[in-house]
């Protein structure tokens, strides 16, 4: 029995020149190389379909009506506003407060009373075609300037009732609402106990 000394592994020198490589044997099997990816194809822009070609459309009469509606909102508040702030100020329970021995009080509002401004505006002629939203907005501005003044607030406190337009008393001002107008104008006034 003879033994045969194992393969003979290429020894790395440091020599300039590359080793040789042996030549596989015709018994292995050879592996083929491995192709480079072909590239992507090309993309090719879509033709629109009907179905978008129509969204589009649409999008774009949507644009074009939403800034007409938008010029004639604005055309509106310029001829509405000046009338209605006029008018809301010429009103004799908001522009008259109360004088109670040297102090001044606003009589507290009705609750809900911008619905019955709103009717009043839309029926003057500056009013006419002028969409609701722009009428509330304003009128909202205006009742949230006047209701958390001191005066108003204090008013409140004071009277515990709530008035009509007319200077009429309408009903009795619930304790939360009290105590919401104590809270406001402790804030305004920066004194906590009122």
């Amino acid at each position: 029995m003879q033994l045969t000394p194992p393969p003979m592994r290429p020894t790395l020198t440091l020599k300039k020149r590359p080793a040789t490589l042996l030549q596989p044997s015709v018994s292995e099997p050879t592996v083929p190389a491995a192709r480079a990816p072909a590239p992507p194809p090309k993309a090719v822009p879509k033709k629109p379909g009907k179905a978008e070609l129509a969204r589009e459309a649409i999008k774009a009469e949507n644009i074009k009506r939403g800034s007409e509606q938008a010029a004639k909102k604005a055309a509106d508040r310029l001829r509405l506003e000046p009338v209605a702030l006029n008018y809301l100020k010429s009103l004799a329970i908001i522009k008259e407060p109360v004088e109670i021995d040297g102090q001044r009080y606003f009589r507290p509002l009705m609750r809900r009373v911008h619905k019955g401004l709103n009717e009043v505006l839309c029926q003057m002629p500056e009013g006419q075609g002028c969409s609701i939203s722009l009428v509330n907005y304003l009128t909202s501005n205006f009742l949230e300037t006047h209701v958390t003044q001191r005066e108003y607030l204090q008013g409140m406190l004071h009277f515990k009732k709530r008035f009509d337009l007319e200077g009429a008393v309408v009903e009795d001002i619930s304790p939360k609402h009290l105590k919401s107008a104590q809270n406001r104008l402790a804030k305004l006034t920066g004194n906590e106990f009122l």
